[in-house]
């Protein structure tokens, strides 16, 4: 019992730091690690639908490090650096990413309010609507271009790191496309939520300031999957601002359709791979996103319920295939609902 133990141990340690290995080492394993091209083109059509296909977190999850360039010192940094004297709030976004935008807002006032103890960054990983103005990354320069854009449209004060064109860290944090990870200085999480929602990132910054920056000792907060624009956190007023800031960001909204039923039709043979399921419903699907135009957001709570269901799907072929059956092991992230509106 006590060797299994010990082996239960390495294992979930293996976890935390996001090493990727063979089935036959027994060590973490991606459900679906996506190529390049993939892993670029597959928002395009359907931005869910490997979410989780790489790995979760608990509360003894270790924040994976990797090498991420930085806008602000123009240079390569290691993350692990980042969080080594203060604790670290990474978000994830992209400048087509209405989620990112419609919590900026209220993202600023929490970092304005913890700046003298928290620093706060965002990875920039793949674009998360594509659009004919900021198409799918095929290198480096271009995914830079976009994310000092991000910086300057948006008056991101903080700094902003940009993964490799793969994804390597994105892939290795389960490719969400809004995120946000709370890191102490121990490199241990006390908090991580599939869509970032500012009152419970602060209920996890107050928590870790409360342990001195060292999130193992902190309270551990758990997560939403609620995308903001299904969230009744937000006023219809709201969110239909952040939609018209994303149909800024396209040169035409006719051609940006036009390459993203181009790109369903390409990927429709790689997503019927990945999800059987839901890749024969793709079309249906992306045509009634494409409703929001309309404000119908209780269609799109509706819509986003149901792909839910492939979050947590994800997450059980994730545990199934890395060995995840205790009860220790599991997150405590559990997957809910939104919170009440206000």
């Amino acid at each position: 019992m006590k060797n299994k133990t010990i082996a239960l141990g390495l294992l979930v340690s293996l976890l935390a730091l996001g090493l990727q290995a063979s089935a036959e080492d027994g060590e973490y394993k991606n459900v679906v690690p996506l190529d390049a091209n993939t892993y670029n083109k597959i928002v395009y059509a359907y931005p869910f639908l490997d979410w989780g296909a790489s790995g979760w977190f608990s509360k003894s999850s270790v924040f994976p490090d990797a090498k991420v360039f930085s806008l602000k010192s123009n240079d390569y940094v290691q993350i692990s650096s980042l969080h080594k004297n203060r604790p670290m709030v990474l978000l994830l976004g992209s400048i087509t990413c209405p989620a990112y935008d419609l919590n900026l807002p209220k993202l600023k006032e929490v970092q304005k309010k913890y700046s003298d103890k928290i620093d706060f960054y965002t990875l920039y990983v793949r674009e998360n609507h594509p659009t004919d103005m900021y198409k799918a990354h095929t290198d480096f320069d271009m995914k830079k271009k976009a994310a000092a854009d991000l910086k300057s449209k948006d008056g991101i004060t903080h700094d902003i790191l940009i993964d490799d064109v793969k994804g390597t860290l994105h892939q290795a944090l389960g490719n969400f496309g809004n995120a946000v990870y709370l890191v102490g200085t121990d490199g241990h999480l006390n908090h991580w939520s599939p869509f970032t929602d500012p009152d419970l990132l602060e209920k996890g910054i107050k928590n870790l300031i409360a342990a001195n920056g060292i999130a193992a000792k902190a309270k551990w907060v758990d997560g939403m999957d609620v995308h903001p624009l299904a969230s009744k956190r937000f006023t219809d007023k709201q969110k239909m601002e952040t939609m018209m800031t994303m149909q800024s960001r396209k040169k035409s909204a006719e051609e940006s359709q036009k390459e993203s039923d181009e790109a369903i039709k390409e990927m429709k043979p790689t997503l019927t791979k990945l999800e059987p399921s839901l890749g024969k419903h793709l079309p249906e699907t992306w045509e009634k996103l494409g409703h929001l135009k309309k404000a119908d957001w209780d269609m799109f709570a509706s819509v986003f319920k149901d792909l839910r269901s492939p979050l947590r799907d994800r997450y059980a072929e994730w545990a199934k295939a890395n060995n995840v059956d205790k009860k220790e092991d599991v997150p405590s992230l559990v997957l809910r609902d939104d919170t009440p509106a206000k």
